[in-house]
């Protein structure tokens, strides 16, 4: 059940931020083709099936577990923030977005009724946090070798910093996973 709400939920919060950034995405190569900024269904649309898909997941969450539910609110409301404000300030972005892998991860714990070590965890935020700054390096190479932009929040990132992060992050997810 926590798996199929997490993907519901998940779902949902794409296409509120996909709502939200039909504009710059219509000007994407990629992203054009997506489903919003494609004009195939209308943002009003989007939007209420979001909603509606996240009130029923809470909702029958309720029922099969309080904790679960309060994961998938936390979820909702962290991936709203950043949907809304937090994904065009550079670093706190990428906090926000690995957040949402801590947060799998520990509604994983709970629906198989396991305690999840606090080094397991660090272990899955640094590799979460890993992931997230190479997929900020793809883009901005891809920037470069394309002359597109996909992100405004890459002008305040350089590929040095980057590296730095890969660097540290890939040392740190590696020692917190022997350590766990």
């Amino acid at each position: 059940f926590s798996f199929i709400s997490f993907c519901l939920v998940s779902g949902s919060i794409y296409l509120i931020n996909d709502s939200i950034d039909y504009k710059t995405d219509r000007l994407h190569p990629i992203k054009k083709y997506r489903i919003i900024a494609s004009g195939k269904i209308s943002i009003h649309l989007a939007l209420l099936v979001a909603f509606m898909i996240i009130f029923a997941v809470l909702l029958l969450s309720y029922f099969f577990n309080i904790k679960i539910t309060l994961i998938l609110f936390i979820y909702v409301l962290i991936q709203l923030l950043y949907s809304f404000i937090f994904k065009r300030i550079p670093i706190v972005e990428l906090f926000f977005v690995s957040s949402g892998f801590i947060l799998r991860t520990i509604c994983g714990g709970f629906a198989a009724g396991i305690n999840l070590s606090p080094w397991f965890l660090i272990s899955v935020g640094l590799l979460a946090f890993f992931l997230i700054v190479e997929k900020r390096k793809g883009e901005m190479l891809l920037n470069k070798a394309k002359f597109i932009k996909t992100r405004n929040v890459l002008s305040n990132y350089s590929l040095s910093l980057l590296d730095k992060y890969e660097t540290l992050l890939a040392t740190g997810s590696f020692l917190t996973y022997a350590l766990w």
